[in-house]
């Protein structure tokens, strides 16, 4: 679960947000990482992908309205530091695996 959320800086930097500014808040903004704790525990298929796109799509959704200018450059470059980061270090996944080498095969073939 650990290395699943270095993947997420996105989740990380609005959880700190939301730590600061909204600590109550910060409850329902967890429950997510208990979920996937428990998805984990009850042994469903629940792989470092999907825990990418959960944490991703939750952050993107919880991202405060009434952020600063300067708060929101900070998570707009982190951000872009999750997209080169899940370009240079993917989560992966048999599935994954598969289709990533099946979506680079005619890339690898020229």
């Amino acid at each position: 679960m650990g290395a699943a959320l270095l993947h997420v800086p996105l989740f990380v930097a609005v959880g700190v947000i939301y730590a600061v500014r909204r600590p109550v808040a910060l409850v329902g903004y967890l429950t997510s990482v208990v979920a996937s704790v428990v998805a984990v525990w009850v042994r469903l298929r629940y792989t470092p992908v999907t825990a990418y796109v959960l944490f991703t799509l939750v952050a993107l959704l919880a991202v405060p309205r009434d952020t600063g200018r300067r708060t929101g450059a900070v998570l707009a470059a982190v951000a872009l530091a999750q997209l080169v980061l899940a370009w240079v270090w993917p989560p992966t996944s048999p599935g994954f695996a598969d289709w990533l080498a099946t979506v680079t095969a005619p890339l690898n073939a020229a």
